[in-house]
């Protein structure tokens, strides 16, 4: 599901909010090439990240997010490239900073939808393994940016 569930915590600081927050990230990254491509990337994080927001007297509330993503990363090869396996890629997990920024609308009391953008620069390094000769492993970093806008639903208790 398209779902990134997220909690946070605020508190009123003269006209601003700031808080923390918890949320989910999943991607899946396709590798490309010219013969096609080796497999996907399988990325899962926990994100923590700080908030401001400037809530104000019309409808909508603007904010901003710094935050850190903390990824699980595994590689899902194409069957015809991993050569029954003798062929991997294994991946280190990783961290980036990230930023984010959007819009709660309040709906009425309690009730906002939003919309949102997120961007994460992350490396992702790992080594090349072939297991059918003496090869040692060798290692390599896919580098990767990720643009990500939502639209959302936020309830506050």
């Amino acid at each position: 599901l398209p779902l990134r569930p997220y909690a946070q915590l605020t508190t009123r600081t003269g006209p601003a909010e700031i808080g923390l927050g918890l949320s989910y990230d999943r991607l899946d990254v396709a590798t490309v090439d010219n013969g096609g491509g080796d497999g996907d990337i399988e990325m899962e994080s926990w994100m923590i990240y700080l908030l401001a927001a400037y809530p104000n007297e019309s409808r909508f509330t603007p904010f901003g997010e710094l935050g850190l993503a903390t990824y699980r990363n595994s590689f899902d090869p194409i069957a015809s490239w991993s050569e029954n396996g003798n062929r991997e890629f294994n991946l280190d997990d990783s961290q980036a900073l990230y930023l984010g920024a959007g819009c709660d609308i309040r709906v009425n009391k309690g009730l906002s939808a939003n919309l949102y953008l997120r961007y994460v620069d992350v490396d992702v390094d790992g080594e090349y393994v072939f297991h059918l000769d003496s090869r040692a492993p060798k290692p390599f970093t896919f580098t990767l940016e990720h643009i990500a806008c939502g639209v959302g639903v936020k309830y506050v208790f």
